[in-house]
């Protein structure tokens, strides 16, 4: 199991924090594990492609799961920013156009108009915030209108790989702005 890496710290002081703050810290702690230990998937009579298409789309999921546990166990909001420029240049690139194009449409207006006009905004380069990139995959996975072949997962392994590396990249800035956090709530340790 992989914890958050200031985990130990925030063990070592829970008699600092409240019952309800260290649950908190505990839930994000347990999101992350899973999602960070998350590294393959066998499914009986689907293709290797398949397979591995809907693994990826499941471990952003599970970052996504994480960074919400997040931001309620630092009392940020659905703020929080995951940048990575590769990952956006990647993301924005004629070759994901229907992959951008599908998780655009995942996202309706009417009951998520917030979430919606931060994907355009990303969309239109207006900013590099990932957040809405993985709110739409995870709408998608855990609504259960996520396909390989609707994302074009199937058929590509770029793709797939991107998605992974979306995954990690969300898991690295939760590790690094968790230890910040922490780093302020014990700043002694």
């Amino acid at each position: 199991m992989t914890n958050l890496s200031s985990w130990k710290i925030v063990t070592a002081n829970k008699e600092q924090i409240s019952k309800e703050e260290f649950s908190r810290f505990s839930r994000l702690n347990a999101r992350y594990s899973l999602a960070s230990g998350f590294e393959a998937m066998t499914c009986e009579g689907i293709s290797q492609q398949t397979t591995e298409s809907y693994f990826v789309a499941l471990r952003v999921t599970l970052a996504f799961t994480a960074l919400e546990a997040f931001e309620k166990a630092s009392k940020s909001g659905s703020s929080t920013l995951i940048r990575n420029v590769e990952l956006t240049k990647a993301l924005r690139s004629s070759r994901n156009t229907k992959l951008m194009d599908e998780l655009g449409r995942s996202i309706e207006i009417k009951k998520h108009p917030r979430e919606h006009e931060a994907f355009q905004s990303f969309m239109k380069a207006e900013n590099d915030n990932l957040r809405p990139v993985i709110y739409a995959i995870r709408n998608l996975m855990a609504h259960g209108v996520l396909t390989a072949n609707r994302l074009g997962l199937d058929t590509s392994s770029a793709r797939r790989i991107l998605l992974n590396e979306i995954a990690t990249h969300t898991l690295r800035e939760i590790d690094e702005k968790f230890s910040r956090h922490v780093k302020k709530l014990f700043p002694i340790t």
